[in-house]
């Protein structure tokens, strides 16, 4: 027996198809062994697996929702992004089909900035040791750094 503490969902199609509300019963299964997969919301009766049938019918997502809809307390699905307030968009899969994935479309969101440069100090890039998450949230925060070459910028002074 495991006990599980979360479980995560990325796709808002299916949250909101599956209709979940705030404090909902799930049923949960082991996928692969370990990781907690969702299976079921006891409320609605839908399942992860009936969505996917959905999908693979090819069937419009939207059409069904119009006549099957989610609770009224049901989770929504973000329409602008927390940091910037840009409208969100989601992102097509590679194979060109609708994704399930809402990106802020913003090149100016603070928060895509501050990711930017995270991703850039990390050791798989340019290694800079000494600079974590934090450091870069702060000193973007007070207008010290706002692209990666401002890095090349420090000084013990500014710090």
């Amino acid at each position: 027996m495991t006990n599980v503490s979360r479980v995560s969902l990325h796709n808002w199609q299916l949250v909101e198809y599956l209709g979940l509300t705030e404090g909902c019963h799930i049923i949960l299964r082991k996928a692969g062994e370990i990781i907690p997969e969702f299976v079921k919301c006891v409320e609605t009766g839908r399942t992860k697996d009936n969505y996917r049938m959905l999908i693979d019918l090819k069937k419009e997502p939207g059409s069904w929702w119009d006549n099957h809809p989610a609770p009224e307390n049901a989770i929504r699905a973000p329409k602008v992004c927390p940091f910037c307030g840009a409208e969100l968009v989601r992102v097509a899969t590679q194979d060109g089909a609708d994704g399930a994935a809402l990106v802020c479309p913003s090149e100016t969101c603070r928060s895509k900035i501050v990711a930017k440069m995270i991703k850039f100090v990390d050791r798989k890039c340019m290694n800079l040791m000494g600079i974590g998450d934090s450091l870069v949230d702060l000193l973007h925060t007070v207008g010290v750094l706002n692209n990666p070459t401002d890095f090349y910028k420090l000084d013990v002074k500014t710090l």
